[in-house]
């Protein structure tokens, strides 16, 4: 029969919870400093505005949901949601849409009207969690509820966890780190609150989860070693913990892009050591710093009134007796405390715009770093360790009454400090949103299309916000969007299944194509051959394959002509150069003179004004990426598909090649020239051990020409 005791003893523990005021004031805390900072208009569930107009994360967040909310209800994994970023893989965990809000509201979906967002609850929920954690925390320094309605308001207000509020709201969830130090703290049936914990963290955020991992993992451990337990009950738990893990993480999507989506930013997202006294993002008294790089993810400013009770409870410290021993958990819990402040540092540590030092790690590493390479946030629970031991020194050596009249001071200038942050946050919430799809021609898109293609998607697509809500609406799919983390491999193969379409001028039916690759839109121009319409709309280049509504009247404009070459003209490939208009695929950005190609193939497409000539000479000039670690550059050359020039290349110096094209291949085009490169050999300088470039390249081209070839031209080239 099935043992309902614990169950039993947590509902009756609960319940004389609730008639105590120790469950009401902190709660009451939370939503007063939740209304005073927010304003509280965004816990309408109808009030999506505040999202939309903040555009970034929040947008992400939102447009997530709006996506997963569609989605079969009977699915595996549960959290996926195919309409977002197709066959990118997405689920509701890489769009950072808080799963464990997303899968409860998920079920009332048919329910809620098309509009609703719980974001709003989210933040709202944080702020009292945060406060009710906190204050269970405090209440082993002092029983005091004057004193502990004062210390419990400050972590309330903690600024690296407001900060979250209005970029990355599912961080805003710091509760779950006093969580942990609470339940590391308490000795009464951890199996099961580290189980229910690190299931809820999960559902989360990964960042958060890692924290609560590792606060978890340190318990475990000195629980152990203090012989507190068996070693059989430690892996029972170890074995628990991580299925737990392991069955929510897959569920709700977290595998769906392979065991490691790993990107780069280790070094660059990191703690710098000036940030909890002069933050690099603007505050009110200390200002911004312009601290380099992204060590805004190390966002720990603690502001003036807990710098304040810094100084205060170190000089309590300092005066006061020293007798016995740390209280059980410490050591373990100092040492984990180093390791994060390690790791928030990255392997680049900095004070202020000035680089310390850096050194290197080891490889077996890059798993990690690559997973969690925002590792300034892993400063987070190093804070709040700081802050309650400074509590503790603060309220056991503190007088009553000197103790409230300070902490009602310093938190007076604490709340100074935070209110012109308070002021943006709620303007920047109230502002009205409205779309920038004007047009009429929106409407009519649910009606005649399945899908929304972006040309091309990527991990941050540009422009999708607008068309991905279309979409979300009407439940329709998008091939791209903003997510977390996505798959490279899948991403590459979409990009050259469009790359490939537009070229060969194949456009599905069931989908509009919205372009934000001008290459590839001029490759559209050149081939679009079949029923439908092909321009611009509110600004938008689009190809709306088989439409047949209103064009001038509903502000559709076709397509600028694309401007012809001149023979003899001379393209340069530096930066203002002319080949801008004409360069398609596979080219990085100019460097000076010119700019290398960009991978194994490079294309370039034009018209000519004439096309009469028999012959033609394509001029070439152009270095090849050769160097002792890499010694052939193999380049072959086609011109309409046909194959023009090939050559293997082992001189570095400046290169001048003459190409002979036939006047005929153009004709029977209309005058258009496609000449593709192509590069076998096209490889990343660091990946021959050259330099620190990660850019694959194959040659660097300065300048173009074609020109009319007389036949005894002709016959020269290419000999």
């Amino acid at each position: 029969m099935p043992d309902f005791t614990f169950f039993m003893d947590f509902r009756s523990a609960f319940l004389l919870k609730l008639k105590r005021p120790s469950i009401w004031m902190p709660v009451f805390i939370g939503l007063l400093a939740f209304t005073g900072f927010t304003g509280g208009a965004i816990l309408n569930p109808l009030n999506v505005d505040w999202i939309l107009s903040a555009g970034g994360d929040s947008l992400q967040h939102y447009i997530g949901w709006n996506f997963f909310r569609n989605e079969p209800f009977f699915q595996y994994p549960f959290g996926k949601t195919y309409g977002f970023g197709e066959t990118l893989s997405s689920s509701i965990v890489f769009s950072d849409s808080i799963p464990i809000f997303a899968f409860v509201f998920r079920i009332f979906s048919g329910l809620l009207p098309q509009q609703f967002q719980y974001f709003g609850l989210w933040i709202c929920a944080c702020f009292i969690l945060q406060s009710i954690f906190a204050w269970r925390l405090l209440s082993r320094f002092t029983n005091d509820v004057f004193l502990l309605c004062l210390s419990t308001s400050f972590f309330a207000l903690a600024p690296m966890m407001l900060w979250r509020l209005s970029v990355h709201a599912a961080l805003a969830g710091h509760w779950v780190i006093l969580a942990a130090l609470d339940v590391y703290f308490d000795e009464r049936a951890k199996k099961r609150h580290w189980a229910l914990l690190t299931g809820l963290t999960c559902l989360i955020h990964a960042y958060l989860l890692a924290m609560v991992g590792a606060i978890w993992l340190t318990d475990l451990i000195r629980r152990v070693v203090a012989r507190k337990m068996r070693a059989s009950s430690g892996l029972a738990e170890l074995a628990l913990i991580f299925l737990v893990i392991g069955v929510v993480a897959t569920s709700a999507g977290y595998f769906m892009l392979g065991a490691s989506p790993t990107q780069a930013g280790f070094g660059y997202f990191r703690l710098n050591l000036l940030e909890p006294i002069r933050p690099s993002l603007d505050w009110p008294i200390f200002g911004d710093t312009s601290l380099p790089h992204g060590d805004y993810e190390g966002f720990t400013y603690l502001g003036p009134g807990l710098w304040l009770l810094c100084v205060l409870a170190a000089v309590l410290w300092f005066k006061g007796k020293r007798e016995g021993k740390l209280a059980d958990g410490i050591v373990p819990l100092c040492i984990l405390g180093i390791g994060f402040l390690l790791f928030a540092l990255s392997n680049q540590v900095a004070f202020g715009p000035r680089e310390l030092f850096a050194y290197s790690y080891p490889a077996f590493l890059e798993p990690f770093t690559g997973t969690f390479r925002a590792s300034g946030r892993f400063a987070w629970p190093v804070v709040y360790m700081l802050l309650l031991a400074l509590f503790a020194v603060y309220l056991k050596s503190m007088p009553r009454n000197a103790a409230i009249a300070i902490l009602t001071l310093l938190f007076v200038v604490q709340a100074i400090d935070l209110s012109d942050e308070s002021g943006r946050l709620r303007q920047r919430w109230s502002t009205n949103w409205k779309t920038p799809l004007a047009s009429p021609f929106w409407d009519e898109v649910p009606k005649l299309y399945r899908r929304i293609a972006f040309v091309t998607p990527g991990f941050l697509t540009p422009n999708y916000g607008p068309l991905a809500l279309l979409a979300s609406d009407n439940r329709m799919s998008v091939n791209g969007g903003y997510f977390a983390r996505i798959d490279p491999i899948k991403l590459s193969s979409a990009k050259e299944e469009l790359r490939a379409a537009m070229e060969a001028g194949r456009f599905r039916s069931d989908t509009l194509y919205v372009f934000n690759d001008r290459a590839l839109w001029a490759e559209a121009v050149d081939n679009f051959n079949q029923d439908g319409f092909i321009g611009s709309v509110d600004q938008l280049n689009i190809v709306a394959p088989g439409y047949r509504g209103c064009l001038t009247a509903c502000g559709l404009k076709d397509p600028e002509p694309p401007q012809r070459y001149e023979l003899d003209s001379v393209l340069e490939f530096g930066s203002g150069g002319g080949i801008e208009q004409y360069a398609r695929e596979g080219w990085h950005m100019p460097e000076g003179d010119g700019r290398w190609t960009d991978g194994n193939k490079a294309k370039v497409s034009m018209t000519l004004n004439s096309s009469d000539a028999e012959s033609y000479k394509l001029q070439l000039k152009f270095l090849p990426f050769v160097a002792t670690p890499h010694p052939t550059q193999r380049v072959t050359v086609l011109v309409n598909g046909h194959l023009s020039a090939k050559w293997e290349l082992s001189n570095a110096n400046e290169a001048i090649k003459n190409i002979h094209v036939d006047g005929a291949s153009i004709r029977s085009r209309n005058g258009k020239v496609s000449i593709v490169f192509s590069l076998p050999d096209a490889a990343s300088p660091r990946s021959v051990a050259f330099n620190e470039d990660e850019r694959a390249i194959g040659i660097f081209v300065k300048s173009m020409k074609l020109s009319v070839a007389s036949t005894e031209l002709a016959s020269q080239i290419n000999k």
